[in-house]
This record gives structure tokens, C-alpha cells and sequence, in this order.
């Protein structure tokens, strides 16, 4: 009788702590969308910086090949267009490639600058959904991925549109940035004293680079 007594006690016990434990995680409630929101929008925002890094990288195993580009003329930023495009991009990446907010890219850019020692590595992209990233190191895209832009949000963009108008103006070959250019005047620091831009077309860079 006492056995059967402790055994009923014993399920009444379990009976109990299994409803505690339910109506614990009952009063969590579901998921709140806006922080499921923010999560999938900040790990977009990795992805999209990890595919723009991995197209620097393999700009940056390219170049240092020195049997494709031959970047040497330390007055030029050398613009080259990477994608998962193969008719706009000099490179692309064996898998992948895309934004994760869109299939294309409105243009995306590794910039390259010789300094007579070795070189300097810029971004510089935005897909066709308006997200992008204004034209940075990737030492500044590593310290601050809110850098990523949006349509509705453009800050920092000053020089990406520079550079884009001079892109769409030149279509390709070299822009010279004279003296009288006031707006390269104010952003000549932030491209390391260059006097020309040299943006490297697809076709080019198969047939001569």
C-alpha cells in the first residue's frame, strides 16, 4: 500500500513540473517578427559583404599573379568589374556570386591602387534592388556593415555617384581627373592622390589583360 501510495505521489510530481515547464514556455509567446526581421537582414548583410570580400580576394590573387593585370602606374585607380555576370565582369566566382537580395548587380567594382610598394584594395558595388556599399576599404566595411545602403537610405554615397557618373560617362578606358574637376578636388584624399581612373571593361580584360 505504501509503495503504491509513494508511486502515485511520484506521478502527481511529474504530472505537476511537466505543466509548470508548458506554461513557462506559453507565456514566452511566438516569436517577435521584428527581431526575426532584423536577423535575416543582418545575415543578408554578412552574406553580401562575404561575396563582395571573396570578389576582392580573388581581384587580389589576380593581381598579385601579375600575369593577367599589370597595374603599375601609381596615378591611376584601377577599376575592375567583378560579378556573377560574365559578359560585364572581368571576375567571378566559381560558385555563388550573386547579392543575396537580388540575382544582379547594377555594377560592382574592386578598386585597385599600386603604391609603388604594393597595393591598396577598394569596394564598391550596389545590386539591382538599390542595396549597396559606398566606396570603401575593406578594413571600414569590416568595422561598420551598417555601411550598406539602401535606396531609401543613401549615406556615404558622395563618391560611389562620382564614380559611377565618370563609369557611365567613360564606359571604359581611362577618366582623367583635372584640376578644374572641383568635385575630385574635395574627394582627391579619399582615392590617394590619383589623377586618372582607369576602368577596366569585360572584353578588355579577357583579350589584353
Amino acid at each position: 500500500m505504501k509503495k503504491r501510495y509513494l508511486l502515485i505521489l511520484l506521478l502527481f510530481a511529474t504530472f505537476m513540473v511537466g505543466c509548470g515547464t508548458s506554461s513557462k514556455n506559453n507565456t514566452q509567446g511566438p516569436a517577435n517578427p521584428q527581431e526575426t526581421d532584423n536577423n535575416l537582414i543582418a545575415s543578408k548583410n554578412k552574406v553580401y559583404l562575404d561575396t563582395l570580400f571573396s570578389y576582392m580576394s580573388a581581384t587580389r590573387n589576380i593581381v598579385n599573379a601579375g600575369n593577367i593585370f599589370r597595374f603599375y602606374d601609381t596615378n591611376v585607380l584601377y577599376m575592375v568589374p567583378v560579378g556573377n555576370d560574365a559578359t560585364k565582369s572581368c571576375i567571378g566566382l566559381e560558385t555563388g556570386g550573386q547579392s543575396p537580395f537580388s540575382d544582379t548587380w547594377n555594377y560592382a567594382f574592386v578598386g585597385v591602387k599600386f603604391t609603388g610598394q604594393g597595393y591598396y584594395y577598394f569596394l564598391i558595388a550596389e545590386d539591382s534592388k538599390g542595396y549597396g556599399i559606398p566606396f570603401s576599404t575593406q578594413q571600414a566595411l569590416d568595422d561598420n556593415n551598417n555601411l550598406i545602403y539602401t535606396s531609401d537610405n543613401v549615406e556615404n554615397k558622395e563618391l560611389s555617384e562620382y564614380l559611377k557618373k565618370k563609369y557611365n560617362e567613360a564606359g571604359s578606358g581611362k577618366v582623367d581627373l583635372s584640376v578644374n574637376d572641383k568635385k575630385m578636388i574635395e574627394l582627391k584624399n579619399e582615392l590617394l592622390d590619383v589623377e586618372k581612373i582607369e576602368y577596366i571593361s569585360a572584353p578588355t580584360c579577357k583579350n589584353e589583360y
